[in-house]
C-alpha cells in the first residue's frame, strides 16, 4: 500500500512542469525553480513530525531556505511555537512497517490505533518520496544535463540524492557577480514611494528587495541602508510635515530601528488616512497641515506663484494638444476633399470623351445609312423625286418651315419629309417602276 502511495504521488505530478533555464545556472533562476517546487512541496499537507506545521506548509520545509523557513513559520505560529534559530531540516528516515511498541498485553482498540498510525506515517513518507523522485526528474529537465554530470552515479542515478541536495548544487555552479555588478544592483534598490501606494505595502517591497538581494545575487543590504531608502521616500512623497519628521529624527538612537520607523509612519499614514479625504493632500515639507488649510500668512507665495504657473503650463499644453489633433483632423479632411475633386474632374473627362464617341457613332450611323440607300438605289435604278418645294402656309407643309436643309430623313434623299415616296400617303405619287430603296 505504501508503495502504492509513492507511484500514485509521482503519477499526479506528471503534468507539473519546471520552468526550463538553458546554459549557466543563475541565482536567480535557482531561486524561481526552488520556488516553483517550494509551492507544489506546499500543496502536500502532512502531520510528519520532521515537517513544522505540515498542516499549513505541507512538506515545504525540504526546499526551502532553512532562515526563510524560520521566518515564515515563526510569523504563523502562535506564541512559544516559534522554531529554534539553529533549526536545520532532517531528511526523514522510512518507519518500520511495524510498530515495536505493540504489544500483546495491549487492548485491542489501542493496537488498532497504534496500527492506523503506523500506516498513515508510512504513506506520507511515501507520499513525500514520490514528490522527490518526481522533481528529481524535472529538475534534469529543466537545467542542462552538464550541469548534473558530477552528481550523477552510473548506477544509481539521483536516487542517493535529495531535491535539496541538487538545488544547492546547481547553487554552486552560478557565476558570481563582480563588484561592479553589485553596485549596480544596488543602485535598484532606491524604490520611490509612488502617490496612492499604501505605507505598509511599500515597506514590504523594501524588505523583499532586500530577500531577493541575498537569495539571488548574494548581497546583503544593511538595514541601515535600507532604513536611509525608506527615509528618503518619507521626505520626497510630502505625506508628511516638518512636525512629523523632526519627531522620528527626534526619537532616541535605540529606538530607531526598522521594526520601530515601520510602526511610526504606518500609524501616522492611517491616521491621516482616517481623518482627510480619500485623496492623499499634498502638503509640503516646510508647511504643515494647518498651514495649508487655514492659509496663513506665512505661507510661501513664491510656491502658491509656482503651482499655479505648473497649472496654466499643464493647461496651455493640452489646448496645443487639442488644437493640433484638430488641425490634423482639418489637413484630413481637406484631403478627402481634394482627392474627391480630382476623382469628379476624371469622371466629367470621361463623360466628356463617352459623349464625343457617341456622337461619332451617330455620325457614322447616319453615313452609313445613307452609303446603304445609295447602294441599294444605285444610279441606274435611280427613280426621279419630286422637286423640293419650299413650303408655305396652308399648303400642309408647315411642319417643314423650319427645317435647316432639304434632305430627307427617311430615305436621305433631295426632298422634304412630307414629299418622300417611302410614306404611304404619296404612294399615288410614285411613278411607274418605282422601287423602295428601304428593302
Amino acid at each position: 500500500m505504501n508503495s502504492a502511495a509513492r507511484e500514485l504521488t509521482v503519477k499526479a505530478l506528471e503534468g507539473r512542469v519546471l520552468t526550463r533555464m538553458p546554459g549557466r545556472p543563475s541565482m536567480r533562476a535557482v531561486n524561481k525553480t526552488r520556488n516553483q517546487i517550494t509551492a507544489e512541496y506546499a500543496k502536500a499537507k502532512t502531520s510528519h513530525e520532521a515537517f513544522p506545521m505540515g498542516s499549513r506548509f505541507g512538506f515545504a520545509a525540504a526546499i526551502m531556505k532553512t532562515a526563510k523557513f524560520i521566518s515564515v513559520h515563526d510569523n504563523q505560529c502562535e506564541d512559544g511555537d516559534e522554531l529554534d534559530p539553529n533549526w536545520t531540516f532532517v531528511y526523514p528516515d522510512r518507519p518500520a512497517s511495524y510498530d515495536a511498541s505493540i504489544t500483546g498485553q495491549m487492548l485491542d482498540a489501542t493496537r488498532r490505533k497504534k496500527e492506523e498510525a503506523r500506516k498513515d506515517e508510512l504513506m506520507q513518507f511515501d507520499t513525500f518520496e514520490g514528490y522527490e523522485l518526481g522533481f528529481k526528474e524535472k529538475l534534469e529537465m529543466a537545467y542542462d544535463a552538464a550541469y548534473f554530470g558530477t552528481l550523477r552515479d552510473d548506477i544509481l542515478g539521483f536516487t542517493h540524492l535529495t531535491v535539496r541536495a541538487m538545488l544547492e548544487h546547481l547553487e554552486s555552479q552560478c557565476l558570481k557577480l563582480t563588484n561592479r555588478e553589485r553596485q549596480s544592483k544596488l543602485k535598484e534598490c532606491e524604490l520611490p514611494w509612488e502617490p496612492g501606494e499604501d505605507v505598509n505595502a511599500y515597506f514590504t517591497k523594501l524588505d523583499k528587495l532586500e530577500e531577493e538581494l541575498d537569495d539571488e545575487y548574494g548581497i546583503k543590504w544593511p538595514t541601515a541602508m535600507k532604513m536611509m531608502v525608506a527615509l528618503g521616500a518619507m521626505y520626497d512623497s510630502n505625506i508628511f510635515d516638518e512636525r512629523e519628521m523632526m519627531a522620528w529624527e527626534e526619537e532616541p538612537a535605540a529606538d530607531q530601528t526598522w521594526v520601530h520607523m515601520v510602526s511610526y509612519f504606518t500609524a501616522l499614514w492611517e491616521m491621516k488616512q482616517r481623518y482627510s479625504s480619500s485623496t492623499p493632500r499634498r502638503h509640503g515639507f516646510a508647511e504643515s497641515a494647518a498651514n495649508v488649510r487655514d492659509a496663513a500668512p506665512d505661507t510661501n507665495p513664491t510656491e502658491d506663484i509656482s503651482a499655479n504657473l505648473r497649472h496654466v503650463a499643464i493647461a496651455a499644453t493640452a489646448d496645443k494638444e487639442h488644437l493640433q489633433q484638430m488641425s490634423n483632423a482639418a489637413d484630413d479632411l481637406l484631403s478627402v476633399i481634394k482627392e474627391q475633386q480630382m476623382q469628379l474632374k476624371e469622371a466629367q473627362a470621361q463623360s466628356k470623351e463617352q459623349l464625343a464617341q457617341i456622337k461619332k457613332l451617330i455620325e457614322q450611323n447616319g453615313q452609313l445609312a445613307t452609303a446603304l440607300a445609295k447602294a441599294k438605289g444605285g444610279p441606274s435604278r435611280r427613280t426621279p423625286q419630286p422637286k423640293a418645294t419650299t413650303p408655305k402656309a396652308g399648303d400642309g407643309n408647315e411642319e417643314l418651315r423650319d427645317m435647316p436643309d432639304r434632305i430627307c430623313i427617311i430615305c436621305g434623299r433631295g426632298h422634304y419629309k412630307n414629299q418622300c415616296y417611302e410614306l404611304e400617303r404619296n404612294a399615288h405619287k410614285r411613278p411607274a417602276g418605282w422601287v423602295s430603296c428601304l428593302k
